[in-house]
């Protein structure tokens, strides 16, 4: 990592130094996270702690500092604050902070709710700050580079957790029901078994791949050239991430990663070849539509994309749940359009008097935080995509620009932004990406 090297070169120990260590520390620990925490609460207890060791870094620590840096470099702070996507991102923050205890679900639910919303936004306006700080180019490579080593450990092991260990190897080290479950299933067969690899479940797997893959496809695409090493080294990554995906059994995921990577091709590729990519698409389209007709009655497909084993008689299944949670959603929308307040749903509801799932983000956003909320954070969405449509010089954007895309339609299924590996890094990244527009002195980007 000469990138971090050259970050920490002759720098003394100071706010802005110790904010870059905090910055690349949580990046660097964030896709193994989960296996820390996990076997510190099963060994150790205080759960809410190990739980929030980034957040306790972020606010309790990172966020002092950065409002000491700004009474010495108001500049500084003034560039980031005037961005237009910023201000939103602050509104919808401040949104949560007047949703703040209004639920009455408790504090510990209701903090986790704030946490859960705000914690990757947070994270992109902290990675501004440090573009700002740092030499910008250096910091989205050490970044890049970190998610690249995090990406291939996550998808190495979820290989191996497919072909060679035994799925419960991750229960001895502390996960149970208590804690994180080492695997999950398909209606309950021990047979068709979902990996989780290194995160906390099988969706935030098949979520994180869909952010992985593109930025798998502009590394391969970068070194694919330079050495027969790297292209043997390439296809071993490559196979690892495909089974890895197969194995989180995630379906939203296998269509978003179809997207985005197909995104990140149109991008990429020389405009003469797009035509044929179209072509190319609509033909795999057709043929993939008339395999799965023809297979709708087997057992492997029954499992793998409608997630019911027909040898198992179950009272109800993950596609009812889906629908009967947008239609709750959706009721309580209109019977409370100023929403429920923040800890209201999904995990942090777990803390309060009852739990609601809700299995659509931007539905969750507006449950919690109302109509005005909801609409906020979709704004924040879009003004990204265009933040980074805008930066077409460069590969990283147009990897991220694809996983946001991608990330997005699973977040219409599932709620993938709460995955604090999975939003945190992408937010991250595309925080140090725009920067790169927003801080005077803005030198010509180069393509990681």
């Amino acid at each position: 990592m000469q990138e971090i090297k050259q970050l920490f070169k002759k720098k003394k120990l100071a706010p802005d130094t110790l904010l870059l260590g905090i910055f690349l520390f949580v990046v660097a620990l964030l896709p193994v996270h989960a296996i820390f925490s996990t076997w510190a609460i099963s060994n150790f207890g205080h759960a809410d702690i190990f739980k929030s060791w980034k957040e306790i870094l972020i606010y309790g620590v990172a966020f002092p500092l950065i409002l000491w840096i700004t009474f010495k470099k108001p500049q500084l702070i003034l560039s980031i604050v005037k961005k237009k996507i910023n201000i939103v991102v602050l509104l919808f923050i401040a949104i949560n902070l007047i949703m703040f205890r209004t639920s009455h679900y408790g504090l510990r639910s209701e903090a986790a709710g704030f946490i859960f919303n705000t914690r990757f936004l947070a994270f992109f306006l902290f990675a501004q700050v440090m573009a700002g700080l740092c030499n910008k180019e250096l910091v989205e490579k050490a970044v890049f580079w970190l998610i690249c080593v995090g990406g291939i450990i996550v998808t190495v092991f979820g290989f191996l957790q497919v072909a060679v260990l035994p799925k419960d190897l991750l229960a001895h080290i502390g996960y149970s029901k208590y804690t994180i479950l080492p695997y999950y299933t398909v209606s309950n067969n021990t047979y068709f078994v979902r990996i989780i690899s290194t995160l906390r479940g099988p969706n935030e797997l098949g979520a994180y791949m869909v952010f992985w893959f593109p930025i798998l496809l502009i590394l391969t695409l970068k070194y694919w050239n330079k050495e027969v090493n790297y292209r043997y080294a390439a296809v071993i990554v490559w196979i690892a991430s495909i089974v890895t995906l197969y194995g989180s059994g995630s379906r939203s995921a296998f269509v978003a990663c179809a997207a985005s990577l197909a995104i990140t091709t149109f991008l990429v590729v020389n405009k003469n070849i797009k035509k044929d990519m179209i072509i190319t698409a609509l033909v795999l389209g057709v043929v993939g539509s008339l395999a799965l007709i023809a297979g709708r009655h087997t057992r492997f497909e029954q499992v793998t994309v409608f997630h019911q084993d027909p040898t198992v008689k179950t009272a109800t299944t993950s596609n009812l749940q889906h629908v009967q949670s947008i239609k709750d959603a959706i009721a309580i929308i209109k019977k409370h359009p100023l929403g429920l307040g923040v800890g209201t749903t999904n995990v942090p509801s777990t803390y309060g008097p009852k739990g609601l799932t809700v299995e659509n983000y931007f539905l969750d956003t507006m449950v919690e935080t109302g109509i005005i909320g909801g609409l906020l954070f979709v704004t924040i969405c879009v003004m990204l995509v265009y933040e980074l449509w805008k930066d077409q010089d460069d590969n990283v954007a147009k990897a991220l620009l694809a996983g946001l895309i991608g990330v997005s339609i699973v977040a219409m299924l599932l709620p993938a932004w709460e995955d604090e590996t999975l939003s945190m890094l992408l937010w991250g990244l595309a925080g140090i990406l725009i920067s790169k527009r927003t801080i005077s002195k803005i030198t010509k980007n180069a393509t990681v």
